[in-house]
């Protein structure tokens, strides 16, 4: 084998795991976070709720599930129209889910 080809399949194998790496390292981070508003939430912190879960959703993150707790927290906190939006976004992603 070449040192060309070798040096070509080294990369190609360094750039197929490097990604994988921080994938992970991502969704990590993003389901502690969740964990920490769901924290809040059952703490009575709505805003630090919010704030949590606003968070994830400025990362990229697009989840029903993550919709629906934003729209309960913006319930409790009496913003009714941020709270109305998140429960559809949550409906579009979970159309047979019944909450």
């Amino acid at each position: 084998m070449s040192r060309l080809k070798r040096f070509v399949l080294i990369l190609l194998l360094a750039l197929h795991f490097i990604p994988c790496e921080v994938i992970a390292k991502i969704d990590q981070s993003a389901q502690e976070d969740f964990f920490e508003a769901n924290r809040a939430y059952k703490n009575d912190q709505f805003q630090e709720a919010v704030d949590g879960y606003l968070k994830l959703t400025e990362n990229g993150i697009e989840n029903g599930h993550l919709y629906y707790n934003l729209g309960n927290a913006y319930y409790r906190l009496g913003d009714l129209g941020k709270a109305i939006l998140f429960f559809e976004r949550a409906r579009l992603l979970l159309p047979r889910d019944d909450d």
